[in-house]
């Protein structure tokens, strides 16, 4: 180990599986001693022995070299999604899926650039998921994870949610369980504001429904950009 940490800089980086094999003799050692205290801002770090971590999987198609980025929750509306922006990709370079809160990880979307050979960096990133509780507080996980790295903050792709929302109509949804106000109020006040009048007469929110009924004068704390059309 000593020989790498001598020499790392003039070692290209690896995997870090890739490394841990030459170094042990077995892929999986770095991976387990990682969390351990040998591994310390004081002490070991990735970069004294040339390699990287890896970066979580993400399932992604590359539309242009440059531009926005759609992350999407579910496989399904992914995979009409990008089907759909492959024939007509407007204002979006990629679109990746999600796979529910495992999109909370800003790893992959710190890369996605890289990954997909992308000429910048995205500029903004829009995100579409379920409309629940859950489902925005994961865009809202993202965000502060990725306000700590310095990158752009997811936010809500609201012509999309406006779509879920006129589709569902004033149909009755399964029945849901209360939330503590302050999730309501969190995963309300995320959406932007062109999506309030419809969230407020949306009868499958449930929980989110009632509080925005009751809440009337609540409105976002910041203003954000237009977000653009499908």
């Amino acid at each position: 180990m000593d020989t790498y940490r001598n020499a790392a800089r003039l070692i290209e980086p690896v995997a870090r599986e890739e490394r841990s094999l030459k170094v042990f003799g077995d892929e999986k050692t770095l991976a387990r001693i990682e969390s351990s205290s040998i591994f310390a801002p004081d002490r070991l770090q990735p970069s004294d022995l040339a390699y990287e971590q890896p970066t979580a999987p993400l399932r992604a198609a590359r539309l242009a070299d440059c531009s926005d980025l759609l992350v999407i929750e579910n496989q399904s509306t992914f995979d009409s999604a990008w089907r759909a922006l492959h024939r007509t990709p407007g204002p979006f370079a990629a679109v990746a899926f999600g796979n529910g809160w495992e999109a909370a990880q800003p790893d992959p979307i710190v890369k996605i650039a890289d990954h997909l050979q992308l000429r910048a960096a995205p500029e903004r990133i829009f995100y579409v998921g379920d409309l629940d509780i859950a489902g925005l507080d994961i865009p809202q996980t993202l965000a502060a994870s990725l306000t700590t790295l310095g990158h752009p903050t997811p936010q809500p792709l609201t012509h999309a949610y406006g779509a879920m929302l006129q589709a569902a109509g004033d149909r009755a949804g399964r029945p849901t369980a209360p939330v503590p106000t302050e999730l309501a109020y969190r995963a309300a006040t995320w959406l932007a504001e062109q999506s309030w009048a419809a969230l407020s007469n949306a009868s499958h929110s449930g929980h989110l429904r009632q509080f925005l009924a009751d809440h009337p004068r609540i409105r976002c704390d910041h203003r954000r950009s237009a977000p653009p059309a499908l």
